[in-house]
């Protein structure tokens, strides 16, 4: 790239005050600055309207934590029930949704939590046997290679055994 043709210039304050006059060096400078600024960027340089990250007009932002669910719940179902239901922004760039849960279990069994949106069932993760005191348990998965926008996804736990409550109280997931 070769250096710009102009100089880019400082231009005071006290040069456009309401009592400075516009003159030939004021207007020189502002020139300048533009023809500086346009080799500086490149010859080609066109600005581009305001993007939203949403993976179309741009490259979406993935790989933030995002809190998923910060409630407690609980079941002594051993079929996944819904504890609560979040809604995402899906970018139509990204693949996958992983997620961990804090849970636990009253006494004895095991606390599973798993996202679903629709008829996809995400991964299950599985809490840790008799775990009476609350811990981040996973990654899981789910799908989203298909999904684009607003997205309602269910927060399902489950209890292993059936004979005691299984506790749920936060969720957050990663989208990549």
């Amino acid at each position: 790239m070769a250096y710009p043709s102009k100089t880019f210039t400082t231009i005071s304050d006290s040069a456009i005050d309401a009592d400075s006059p516009i003159d030939v060096s004021l207007m020189t400078s502002f020139r300048d600055n533009d023809i500086h600024l346009k080799e500086w960027l490149g010859r080609d340089y066109s600005a581009e309207p305001n993007h939203s990250h949403d993976g179309v007009n741009s490259k979406s932002i993935s790989g933030g934590e995002t809190l998923l669910m910060d409630r407690d719940a609980m079941t002594i179902s051993q079929s996944f029930v819904t504890v609560d239901t979040v809604m995402l922004y899906i970018p139509a760039d990204l693949t996958a949704l992983s997620y961990c849960a804090r849970t636990k279990v009253e006494l004895a069994g095991r606390a599973d939590m798993r996202l679903k949106i629709g008829a996809t069932d995400g991964t299950t993760v599985q809490g840790t046997p008799d775990s009476t005191v609350y811990a981040w348990y996973g990654p899981g998965t789910i799908d989203v290679s298909a999904l684009s926008g607003w997205q309602a996804f269910e927060v399902q736990l489950s209890h292993s055994a059936g004979n005691y409550n299984a506790y749920i109280d936060k969720a957050v997931g990663r989208m990549t």
